[in-house]
């Protein structure tokens, strides 16, 4: 399996968030759901739409709005905190993206968009991240540094098994963490029936 370096640029487009004046203007019954840095999950899944905001359509105009297969970039984050990000799965109806999220669209014919979010959610990805980010106590990614960021680039066929590997992995930890926790509690139900005695 051998892969080649290319800068981001050259394998995804980038579009900014759209920023609103002042408080985003919510509306439940509105007609366009909105993305925010804090509906990107640590798990790298992004909030159902049952769990998002909404807001009218009709008050924003902006390129910013998702697409399935986008890649979302948190642009922000605490000092040695995490960029965390999340593939855009099908969904129905419209979705914009604020400010604090970086839209990247993948160029189909030479990354996968779970490849793509797989890398930055990586330790070696978060680790490229954290070098170009900049700030005091609350540190952002500058679109122009985040182009330059080199990724390793397998053929399709490599990226997809990487993909399916990964996600069979994620599946495995998250049984035996369940498993974990079952122990833990069997453990405490023990103790607390022994400090009865």
């Amino acid at each position: 399996m051998k892969s080649k370096q290319q800068q981001l640029k050259g394998v995804a487009s980038f579009i900014s968030g759209y920023t609103f004046r002042g408080s985003v203007p919510l509306n439940q019954q509105g007609d366009t759901f909105i993305i925010q840095a804090s509906d990107v999950l640590d798990n790298g899944s992004l909030r159902s739409d049952e769990e998002l905001n909404k807001i009218d359509r009709a008050s924003t105009k902006t390129s910013a709005y998702a697409k399935e297969g986008d890649v979302f970039l948190v642009s922000r984050s605490v000092v040695s905190g995490i960029f965390r990000s999340a593939c855009m799965p099908r969904r129905e109806g419209a979705h914009l993206v604020s400010s604090s999220v970086i839209i990247l669209r993948p160029d189909a014919d030479v990354i996968l968009p779970e490849y793509l979010q797989i890398f930055l959610n990586s330790s070696r990805g978060q680790m490229k991240l954290q070098k170009i980010s900049a700030g005091s106590h609350i540190v952002t990614l500058q679109k122009r540094d985040l182009e330059k960021i080199p990724i390793p680039i397998f053929s399709l066929e490599d990226q997809k098994m990487l993909v399916q590997l990964s996600g069979s992995i994620r599946g495995q930890k998250k049984l035996l963490n369940n498993k974990i926790e079952l122990l833990d509690q069997l453990f405490s139900s023990i103790t607390t029936a022994i400090e009865k005695q």
